[in-house]
């Protein structure tokens, strides 16, 4: 990526996920923006990133698959009175609703 045609993207998200891991940032919220930036290069270029934005796409499916189970899981809890207080399943509302990842792709 760092000889391709969108060299300075990949050099702005790579700079930015190095910061934020050295200084144990949250790296989705921190480079967002260049990851969206990165991402759309990679869609412009397809052909050449078809497998991994595939894998990106089946992780993002497994994730959200995931969370209608715990949902599931814990509505017929609710249901069945088998809960006798409300239970965090260790993933913020936040968390459940943004499905953003970022996937680290090496040289």
């Amino acid at each position: 990526m760092k000889g391709g045609g969108f060299k300075e993207t990949f050099m702005q998200w790579e700079k930015c996920v190095d910061e934020g891991e050295k200084n144990e940032e949250d790296i989705v919220g921190k480079c967002y923006q260049a990851n969206a930036n990165l991402k759309k290069c990679m869609e412009d270029h397809s052909d050449y990133y078809a497998l991994l934005l595939q894998a990106e796409k089946a992780v993002e499916a497994e994730a959200a698959k995931q969370l209608e189970e715990e949902r599931e899981s814990s509505n017929k809890e609710e249901e069945s009175g088998e809960k006798g207080k409300e239970e965090n399943l260790g993933v913020s509302d936040e968390m459940q609703s943004s499905l953003f990842g970022v996937i680290r792709v090496e040289d």
